[in-house]
């Protein structure tokens, strides 16, 4: 039983150690990517978008986030939740931060995407669509209504006050979740 144990643990080291190489590619920040990729292949893709952590620019490795070996935390990340695994580096973003993000198991994935996107800020979407996947838009003064009581947006200035009470709204909302001990 034990000698299949270590039998299995060498196969396991081998996926990715390389001990014949003069430098083990898994251990250099610059090309550790490369050798997560050959099981972590969705990966690739996210960090080659054009909003992205600097991991194909070399500054920035899979373990600084993740640890290989193994850990309780889910995605085998470096701290407990992901949100203390990106406050490591990104501690001035630590807050305030709307209140979605917060609460649940997503925590900052409510918002962002941890590898890369296709929006600025790594967001998973763009502005408007990111806030309406959890707030609904009835009764939201963020749209303006016509003479109709349906939303009218367009050439008669609508828009720009459509724009200004979103702003607004925004406002109101986020204020609400930012605790009274940080304003």
């Amino acid at each position: 039983m034990a000698r299949r144990a270590a039998r299995g643990q060498r196969r396991l080291l081998r996926a990715c150690h390389d001990s014949h190489a003069k430098q083990d590619a898994v251990l250099a920040t610059r090309t550790q990517a490369e050798v997560c990729y050959t099981c972590h292949v969705s990966e690739r893709g996210q960090f080659n978008k054009p909003f992205a952590h600097p991991v194909r620019q070399g500054q920035l490795a899979c373990s600084d986030c993740h640890a290989p070996h193994g850990t309780t935390a889910e995605k085998q990340l470096v701290k407990a939740t992901l949100n203390q695994t990106c406050y490591e580096c990104h501690a001035d973003k630590r807050g305030p931060v709307p209140v979605g993000a917060r609460a649940g198991r997503r925590g900052l994935r409510t918002c962002h995407a941890p590898h890369g996107s296709s929006q600025p800020g790594m967001l998973t979407a763009r502005g408007p669509m990111l806030c309406s996947r959890g707030h609904s838009q009835q009764g939201h003064p963020s749209i303006a209504n016509g003479p109709s009581g349906l939303p009218r947006l367009g050439t008669d200035g609508l828009l720009a006050r459509a724009r200004q009470l979103h702003d607004i709204a925004t406002r109101r909302c986020t204020a609400r979740t930012i605790p009274r001990a940080r304003r």
